[in-house]
């Protein structure tokens, strides 16, 4: 009998322990997220929206080197609408893109260039089509441009579910979704938890044959840490 209570005590701190995966938690209004990535990098992501804005600031920290990203834009329902994206290294601009949604255009290029391009559909970057996906469980259409700063690129991302993964969090397993986006040769893969808000756990970029991957170690949602 006390091996039973033994056994069974042991099952009830397992099961507090995963509770925190299993009850349900909504989409954040603002996330505070950390990942860490292959060759020693460490990134942050900050989330946040409201009913007409959001915003969104990826620092990646490299060995003597720091990259940060920024998305911003509009709210159209659960639409996001991109306003502006950059990308800062070493402390200093290095491209940016720009969305006129009046002149249907994208201002973009690399510091002190000034190129234009007509918007199709709904204009993407890495970051922003993760939190897209995130707000839309998977289901995103109209995304037929994506841009890094330095270039746009018209064509179809190709978005389509990629089934399950199991990622570790705090020791713990993690079940994602996976969905994965196409760029010609480049491939990007988003692994969604739905236990934690349906927030990005895994990030997965291949170019040019180099795979970059970003695996999630907290996160702190609408104020409460996980």
């Amino acid at each position: 009998m006390q091996q039973i209570i033994k056994v069974l005590g042991i099952s009830a701190v397992l099961l507090a322990a995963n509770s925190v995966y299993a009850q349900s938690v909504a989409f954040p209004k603002n996330a505070a997220l950390t990942y860490s990535g292959n060759g020693g990098v460490t990134a942050t992501m900050g989330f946040n929206r409201s009913s007409s804005a959001y915003n969104i600031n990826t620092t990646f920290k490299i060995p003597l080197y720091s990259m940060q990203f920024r998305s911003s834009g509009g709210m159209n329902g659960n639409t996001m609408v991109p306003n502006s994206y950059s990308d800062t290294r070493r402390g200093k601009l290095y491209a940016q893109a720009k969305f006129n949604h009046g002149s249907k255009t994208i201002t973009y290029g690399k510091a002190g260039e000034n190129k234009t391009a007509p918007m199709r559909g709904v204009p993407m970057d890495l970051f922003s089509l993760a939190w897209q996906l995130s707000l839309n469980n998977g289901k995103v259409s109209g995304v037929s441009q994506f841009t890094n700063g330095k270039k746009v690129y018209n064509e179809a991302t190709n978005i389509r579910a990629a089934g399950t993964q199991t990622v570790k969090f705090k020791g713990q397993p993690l079940s994602v979704n996976v969905y994965r986006a196409t760029r010609g040769g480049d491939v990007m893969e988003y692994g969604l938890a739905p236990s934690l808000g349906n927030i990005p756990a895994l990030i997965r970029y291949t170019d040019d044959g180099k795979t970059y991957q970003l695996n999630l170690t907290a996160a702190t949602l609408d104020g409460k840490k996980y």
